[in-house]
């Protein structure tokens, strides 16, 4: 899972509205086991929609079918379509913008996946609402890039971090505002910039004994590695977003100018390899694991 509420994102928007009509059984977006059907359903159904609302609704499930059951290239023109057909709704085609650069990322093809995000955010004139879900094109966009370790990826996710004009007590904002800080303090790094005391500064009166603060604290130098995992909860989700964090942070700290300490690369890699393996396939911190192996660390 590459994005945090996904479901509850689109439904706020218009085309994701038009699945509420799934009797004809192009819906989406689907589980793998039902992607063969979905994709029958919506190809069929396109040939009987009456006008560009319908089509849309209909090429961006069955994209979304194509995605699920690894038919990338389908997916991508599907989405394209229904950009062509979105062009009178800009709310609808940043969405489904966002959504081609997803697959995108699912290729492995970073370079066009952060095209498509700068569009939509353009599309949506940067839009202000830390409700809609075109406003975390700009988090998705940073994120791309510290994954696979593309240039000033630290801009990018100051762009986000910095922007003022969010709810901050909106509790799905505040969980893809944690992420992004603690990318921009590792991107920093890997220029040899140290922000430890901005980092704190963006968590005030934080308590650092409670989870997931420990992982806070290890960044900003209040605690070590070691202290760090072990306050994390026993539950799959606790231990892989520690595992992810720490991994993170010791590979960080393996490099970092002006004095690296490669003895720490070897235990971050460790970790990232440990959460590809243990967490959930579909679980966010499986996919940030695997991308940053593959992009920035290596094997």
């Amino acid at each position: 899972m590459k994005r945090l509420a996904t479901a509850i994102l689109a439904a706020m928007t218009l085309a994701g509205a038009a699945r509420a009509n799934t009797s004809n059984g192009c819906m989406g977006p689907p589980k793998t086991d039902e992607a063969t059907s979905v994709i029958a359903a919506c190809t069929a159904a396109l040939s009987t929609d009456a006008n560009d609302k319908e089509k849309v609704a209909d090429y961006r499930n069955r994209a979304e079918a194509y995605d699920v059951s690894g038919q990338y290239e389908q997916a991508i023109a599907d989405f394209t379509t229904a950009v062509s057909l979105s062009r009178d709704d800009k709310s609808d085609q940043a969405m489904l913008l966002s959504e081609r650069a997803s697959v995108y990322e699912d290729e492995g093809k970073f370079q066009e996946a952060i095209a498509d995000y700068r569009r939509a955010i353009e599309t949506e004139n940067n839009s202000d609402d830390a409700g809609d879900p075109y406003f975390y094109s700009a988090y998705y966009l940073g994120r791309d890039k510290y994954l696979a370790n593309i240039e000033n990826a630290d801009v990018d996710l100051a762009s986000f971090v910095n922007d003022q004009s969010h709810d901050p007590n909106d509790s799905t904002y505040r969980i893809y505002f944690t992420n992004a800080a603690l990318w921009l303090h590792l991107a920093r790094a890997q220029k040899g910039i140290d922000d430890a005391a901005e980092l704190a500064q963006r968590f005030p009166g934080q308590d650092m004994t409670v989870w997931p603060s420990p992982i806070l604290a290890l960044y900003i130098g209040k605690t070590t590695a070691t202290k760090a995992l072990a306050a994390a909860p026993k539950n799959i989700d606790g231990q892989c977003f520690a595992d992810y964090w720490v991994g993170e942070y010791d590979l960080m700290e393996g490099i970092a100018p002006p004095a690296g300490h490669p003895e720490m690369t070897k235990q971050g890699r460790d970790l990232l390899h440990k959460v590809v393996k243990v967490c959930p396939s579909d679980s966010e911190w499986h996919w940030y694991a695997a991308t940053s192996l593959k992009w920035k660390w290596g094997p």
